[in-house]
Order: C-alpha cells, then structure tokens, then sequence
C-alpha cells in the first residue's frame, strides 16, 4: 500500500486565489495513471488546499480568530472544488477513482483528530482509488469547527493501512540544509533516518529548511508513532519522477526512514 499526498503548493500559486498549475497536475496525474495500470491500485491521494482552502481559511482566522459556521462552509466549498478537478484528471486518464470529503469522516477531540477510514478500505477492497483532501471538520472547540490538513490526513492514513510508502509531493526537491529559494548554495539531504531526523528537530542551530512546514510534515510521522515506513520528499519537474518513486526506483528527493 502507498499514499501519496500531493501538496496544495506544487499544483496552485497560493499568491493566486482559485489558480491551477494544469501543467505539473497533468504530470503528477499521468504518472498515477501509468502506475495504476501497470502496477497495483493499492494507493490512496491526498491533496492539500492550495491557493483554493488557504486564502480563505487565513481570512476567517484574521477577522474571527478561527473557524465559525460560515468560514466552514465556503473552506468546504472551495476544497470541494479543487479535488474535483482533481478527481477528473484521474477520470478522464481511466482512473477509478473517488472523493472522500473528511468532513465526513473525521472529527476534532481536544487536540486530536479522529477519523473513520473504514470506507477508505471499503473502497480500497474494490479497486477504487479514494482521493482525500486538507479540509475542515467538526470541532469540541468553541467556533465548532478545525483545520484538518492534508498532511494529517497522510500520516493517519499510512499508520491506519499499514503502508509502506508514503510520498509527499511538494514544489521543492526535498529537505535542505538552507532554504533553496533563498540560498542557492542550499544541499538536498538526500537520506535521513528517523533518529536523524529528531536530532535535527532538537537543534538549536536552526540550519534545516523548513520553509512551507518540511520539517512539521516529517514530525508528524513520529508524533504518531508510525514505524517501518519510507517517506519520500520530492517535487514533479518532470514526467515519470512519479512513476518511478512509486514503482521503487530511485529519484531525487530526500528519504526519510522510519
């Protein structure tokens, strides 16, 4: 089993509301498409919000200082709206595939989340591909409703199927020492192992990107508890970079086990 979660930064300009960068879905999407057919429909997609969920939810919280009712609903409209030109780009390449909004599934408790992902596997048991997406869910707290991202939903996914990949396509390469988009003398750390990869969070040299959460998204996996799993950073410059981390080859990105 493989969960890839696509990041809402490689496929939208976030400085852009509602904006799609068609080329790099195209490729991220044709190259889900030739691994489904050639190889197994053991996986699950997430994606992220995007110039379509991030400009809205960073609204609402600056003018409401959280989530009401009506930021709700037009986050989860929005959302909607990316992951379904999402699901038909998987459709119209011959990709059975289907949303599972995680307003439905999911709740906020204290400060956990709680997600029923029985019908993820139900799917899963009839060879059709669920497509999950950073969304907002039923809240304890006092507006009522939480942000729930795209890379929770992944590692919850990973822990709950027992996967033995878990790829993170972001619009970086992977993890650096330096930000790359500001140093261009940054190195991509190439391998990195769970231990290594606490260390550099203890580190008060502060030396590791972590521009757009690289870091946050990594220590996820340890703060719950998944084990015996690969974890690939890598972004979609170019055709079947997909399609070869998923089939096992190597690519360049950074590789985290845990």
């Amino acid at each position: 089993m493989k969960v890839v979660k696509i990041g809402g930064s490689a496929i939208s300009d976030k400085g852009k509301p509602f904006s799609i960068k068609f080329n790099v879905l195209s490729t991220i999407v044709d190259d889900i498409a030739e691994y489904v057919k050639s190889a197994s429909t053991d996986l699950v997609i997430i994606h992220g919000g995007g110039s379509f969920g991030h400009p809205i939810v960073y609204e609402c919280i600056k003018s409401t200082g959280g989530i009401d009712s009506r930021c709700f609903s037009i986050t989860s409209e929005a959302m909607v709206a990316l992951n379904l030109i999402i699901i038909s780009e998987l459709l119209s390449r011959g990709v059975n595939a289907v949303s599972i909004p995680p307003h439905t599934i999911c709740k906020a408790i204290n400060d956990e989340f709680k997600c029923d992902m029985s019908i993820v596997k139900d799917y899963l048991s009839r060879g059709i591909i669920p497509v999950l997406y950073g969304d907002v869910v039923l809240s304890e707290s006092n507006l009522g409703f939480k942000v729930i991202s795209g890379d929770v939903i992944s590692w919850i996914l990973t822990k709950e199927l027992n996967a033995s990949t878990l790829i993170f396509v972001t619009d970086v390469e992977g993890l650096y020492t330096k930000d790359p988009k500001k140093y261009p003398d940054a190195s991509l750390i190439s391998r990195l192992s769970r231990n290594e990869l606490t260390n550099i969070a203890l580190s008060t040299s502060n030396n590791v990107d972590v521009t757009g959460g690289m870091l946050s998204k990594l220590l996820l996996g340890i703060k719950l508890n998944v084990n015996d799993v690969k974890v690939i950073i890598m972004n979609a410059d170019r055709k079947r970079k997909l399609f070869n981390a998923l089939a096992g080859h190597e690519i360049r990105g950074t590789i985290v086990w845990y």
